[in-house]
């Protein structure tokens, strides 16, 4: 039927691809060819003001018409995420870099079965960069950052917003498992 999408494929995919990815990581015991190097920064090369938009190669098929997938690497910039510090109490890892590592791969994963990725942030600095007031409350805070993320998804007329987490309790091990929002 000409012009119909098939959603529940496009959900199907996107799950086998995560699933893919989070299986890997269980059997390896470690996240499949990511480098994570939390203290060299990341440039990005283009300006995070419009969307970041990928697509696939001109010689690999896509379906018809290419489904629109906002990939936001949480946090970025400023802002952190949760951390990690090694025995010696040295800062080792932080969440934005994780995130970011993921984003871009998940990102590649999708392009290649033909779907447009547009991506939040390419580097670690904020979605909201340079920092304005996009919630009108004359503040500029974490929120303007959270809603420069929701504008450049709702502009974007994304079918799927996927935001990226690794979420840590005080709790330690008492807590534990997926989160799904």
């Amino acid at each position: 039927m000409k012009g119909k999408t098939n959603k529940p494929f496009i959900w199907q995919l996107l799950l086998l691809i995560l699933l893919q990815i989070l299986f890997s990581s269980c059997v390896s015991n470690q996240i499949p060819a990511i480098t994570i190097a939390p203290t060299t920064p990341i440039i990005p090369t283009t300006s995070i003001t419009t969307p970041i938009t990928t697509t696939t190669a001109a010689s690999t098929p896509s379906p018809e018409p290419s489904h629109i997938v906002v990939i936001d690497p949480g946090h970025g910039g400023d802002d952190w995420g949760t951390f990690h510090t090694n025995s010696a109490g040295k800062l080792d890892l932080l969440e934005k870099d994780v995130t970011l590592e993921l984003g871009l791969q998940i990102a590649n994963l999708l392009r290649a079965k033909g779907f447009t990725v547009i991506l939040t942030r390419i580097g670690d600095i904020s979605p909201n960069s340079p920092p304005r007031d996009l919630t009108g409350d004359d503040v500029i805070d974490e929120n303007d950052d959270l809603q420069a993320r929701i504008n450049l998804a709702n502009q974007s007329q994304g079918e799927l917003f996927l935001s990226i987490h690794i979420n840590s309790s005080d709790l330690g091990n008492e807590v534990g498992g997926g989160e799904t929002w």
